[in-house]
């Protein structure tokens, strides 16, 4: 559409592009101010003057906007106007020429539209994804508590995962909560291990989390101050590492306990939701050490009472068999003297003798209780 303006913003030609992009005959829109284009609200902010002051003062002028067509419909124009000057220089009035670009600007927000659908399709896709391996570490501990390493390899592999990362692992700090040692990993090699085994907080990013206690970001090891001039950035060099993510693993009752880590091959920046759903995992972890840290200790308690429990067994055994063999012995004896099969007793030697049967008798009984106590209590008999 093209059309020309006199030097007050008026309408002197129209062609017939002019006339089917804006729906006016010439006739009816000659003389017709240019603002009659513009929106309602666009001429309460003032904006044809505006336009009429860059003109004069530029030369030229163009945006992107929405027009009004005559039948009250918008379309989104691309205007361009150009001041045209007489022969003394002075602006005699403006060529304008105007572009309909309403199908393209729809297919662009249908593009965009689809853009974010399909993103949020992709998004809704990982979370699912995400949960399924929170799901499968959930159930494994389920399952058996005890599996501590086959556990954390699990959640290692969902670690990677989830952060879309080439390499991960899990360390553990050691009985004096001082050096992290790996105790699961994915993608390194034994050199690799050895070099990170034994790290103290504050060395590389997995000590730095360490001893700041929370999660450590390094988008390039190349440009991180973390490993600026030391050995362990040849170390990831070597091993292909780019960018970590390091993860503190700690105790619902604050503990530190070890340390989650991603590895990625290139520099790389995780988005917010990736490092809730890498906390949630070191969550997982720190619930899993713990659990399996109570069920062994539990089962070194049962070893060490099965363990008395045995001893005491063994003991009452052999004292029952030192004791009653004496005792028999006393106690038949007593009974042939009582008899007097050896020869006559006199009153008093009778309740000697009698006295030693019954104290003979009633320690027997009793040293016979505690053998069948010790049976109950091991199993080996049952209480009617």
């Amino acid at each position: 559409a093209i059309c020309s303006l006199d030097a007050g913003g008026h309408v002197v030609t129209w062609n017939a592009g002019a006339a089917r992009i804006k729906g006016y005959d010439g006739d009816e829109i000659i003389g017709c101010h240019f603002s009659i284009f513009y929106t309602s609200e666009a001429r309460a902010a003032g904006k044809p003057e505006q336009i009429l002051e860059t003109l004069r003062r530029d030369g030229r002028f163009e945006d992107e906007g929405w027009r009004v067509r005559k039948d009250g419909s918008r379309f989104w124009a691309n205007v361009v106007m150009t001041a045209l000057r007489d022969d003394s220089g002075e602006i005699a009035g403006f060529a304008k020429v105007t572009r309909d670009l309403t199908a393209r600007r729809d297919a662009d927000a249908n593009e965009r539209a689809l853009a974010r659908e399909q993103a949020a399709r992709a998004a809704s896709e990982k979370v699912a994804a995400d949960l399924a391996h929170l799901n499968r570490v959930s159930a494994l501990f389920i399952a058996d508590p005890s599996r501590l390493e086959a556990i954390l390899a699990e959640i290692v592999d969902a670690a990677i995962a989830v952060a879309g990362a080439d390499l991960g692992n899990i360390q553990l700090l050691d009985v004096d909560a001082t050096r992290l040692r790996i105790c699961a990993q994915r993608g390194f090699s034994d050199e690799w291990v050895a070099f990170w085994n034994g790290f103290t907080a504050g060395e590389g990013a997995c000590g730095t989390a360490l001893a700041r206690r929370e999660r450590v970001i390094v988008e390039d090891v190349e440009a991180s101050p973390i490993f600026a001039g030391r050995p362990s950035l040849e170390v990831q060099r070597e091993a292909g590492v780019r960018a970590i993510v390091s993860i503190p693993v700690v105790s619902r009752t604050g503990n530190s306990l070890g340390m989650l880590s991603t590895h990625h091959r290139e520099p790389h920046c995780p988005d917010e939701a990736t490092l809730r759903t890498l906390e949630l995992l070191a969550c997982h972890a720190a619930d899993i050490i713990e659990r399996a840290r109570a069920v062994a200790a539990a089962a070194a308690i049962r070893e060490q009472h099965e363990r008395a429990n045995r001893a005491k067994s063994d003991f009452l055994a052999k004292m029952s068999h030192e004791l009653r063999t004496p005792l028999n012995s006393i106690i038949g004896f007593s009974e042939i003297l009582g008899d007097e099969t050896a020869g006559p007793l006199n009153p008093k030697q009778h309740r000697y003798v009698s006295n030693v049967l019954v104290s003979g008798r009633n320690l027997l009984e009793l040293i016979n209780d505690i053998l069948d106590l010790s049976k109950v209590e091991a199993g080996r008999m049952e209480v009617a």
